[in-house]
């Protein structure tokens, strides 16, 4: 199973787009009570995504200040990744951020499956 929920804006008029990564901490508590209510304990992964206005995929000089202010927030680690995903040449283009420990953010590798393998996950 896979779940996507919007970052819990109060209102939107309310959203700074130099603060991608504000959140309502309300909203995520509820939503973290909500999927463990139905998957127990056992979330096995979790991320966040951004695409951007002109839904184009941006070069990684844009992404970088985004990357290492979702580090400053604790959004980015180990095990939870931070997508940034668009278009290029009419193709989905996603570049997956990681950081562990004291190393530097890294861009990691991304794999796509066939419609069919992710039915039979």
């Amino acid at each position: 199973m896979a779940y996507a929920a919007p970052a819990g804006y109060l209102r939107w008029a309310d959203h700074d787009p130099a603060r991608p990564f504000t959140l309502d901490p309300g909203y995520v508590l509820g939503w973290t009570d909500a999927l463990r209510t139905v998957h127990g304990e056992s979330i096995d992964w979790v991320g966040g995504w951004l695409s951007f206005p002109d839904t184009l995929t941006a070069d990684r000089a844009t992404e970088q200040p985004l990357i290492r202010q979702a580090r400053t927030d604790g959004l980015i680690g180990d095990d939870t990744v931070l997508l940034c995903i668009g278009w290029n040449r009419h193709e989905v283009e996603v570049h997956a951020y990681a950081a562990f420990a004291d190393d530097m953010e890294r861009l990691l590798a991304v794999e796509w499956l066939s419609a069919a393998a992710w039915h039979e996950q």
